[in-house]
C-alpha cells in the first residue's frame, strides 16, 4: 500500500498504520450510496467514492471530530469534477480537511 497521503483539493487522505476500532464509531456513509468525504459548498461538487458494481467500495466513520475512511474494495476511485481522480488501495485512512486562518477564526476551506 502507498504509505504517503493522497491530496485532492482541500481534502487530505492519510494512510493509517493501525486499523481503528470502527465498532466504536458512528458510520456516516450509507450502504449502496456514494461515500462523500467533503461537500463542495461553493460549487455543489463533492469529493466522493462511488460504489462499484452494486457493492460498497468504502465506508466513512466519525469519532471525536475525526473522520476515518475504510476502503474495503481492492481499490476505490476518489472523484471530484474539478480534480484528478485518485485510486485508493484497500486500507484505513484518516480524512483531513484543509483549514485556513483569518483574523476572525480558523475555518475549514470551502471547495
Amino acid at each position: 500500500m502507498q504509505n504517503f497521503p493522497f491530496r485532492q483539493g482541500d481534502v487530505l487522505i492519510v494512510p493509517l498504520n493501525d486499523k481503528p476500532n470502527y465498532d466504536k464509531m458512528e458510520r456516516t456513509s450509507k450502504k449502496g450510496q456514494p461515500v462523500v468525504l467533503a461537500e463542495g459548498e461553493a460549487t455543489g461538487h463533492a469529493h466522493r467514492i462511488m460504489p462499484e458494481k452494486n457493492e460498497d467500495a468504502a465506508a466513512l466513520f466519525m469519532k471525536d471530530g475525526q473522520t476515518f475512511l475504510q476502503v474495503t474494495a481492492e481499490e476505490a476511485k476518489l472523484v471530484h469534477e474539478e480534480h484528478d481522480m485518485h485510486l485508493l488501495p484497500a486500507g484505513d485512512y484518516e480524512v483531513v480537511r484543509q483549514r485556513e486562518y483569518t483574523p476572525e477564526e480558523i475555518r475549514t476551506v470551502l471547495d
